[in-house]
């Protein structure tokens, strides 16, 4: 459980990196294969592109898999906000945890499986 005020920065954090690829990513052209598309008439023109981006934008839109290639584009994210929106380095670190927790929520299966192979009693233990 989190406090309402760090649910609402992870949203705006999320809501922002989505706006980001919806605006500045996507238009590039390479990533057509992670939009869920609807079958239309095969006929695009400048509204139907975005509205096929917007439509088709999922939260596993930014994060892929659960796998480290999977963050490649909540780390693009970031490294815009660094270079062209110059964030300060501490709204650049809740960004970094909005990802972590958007990962946490996406992929809870993966991370509920994970944890209790770790703590089972068959599971390698470090010193």
């Amino acid at each position: 459980i989190i406090r309402p005020v760090t649910a609402r920065s992870t949203l705006t954090n999320v809501r922002g990196a989505l706006g980001w690829l919806l605006h500045v990513r996507l238009p590039k052209g390479d990533l057509d294969h992670l939009i869920v598309h609807d079958a239309g008439d095969g006929v695009l023109n400048a509204s139907k592109v975005y509205a096929k981006y917007r439509d088709g934008l999922r939260l596993k839109t930014l994060l892929p898999s659960s796998h480290a290639e999977g963050a490649k584009l909540a780390y693009e994210w970031l490294q815009w906000l660094r270079e062209e929106r110059g964030v300060s380095p501490s709204t650049e670190l809740l960004a970094v945890k909005a990802m972590v927790k958007l990962a946490k929520f996406v992929y809870s299966s993966e991370v509920t499986q994970a944890v209790a192979f770790s703590s089972s009693p068959g599971a390698a233990r470090s010193s």
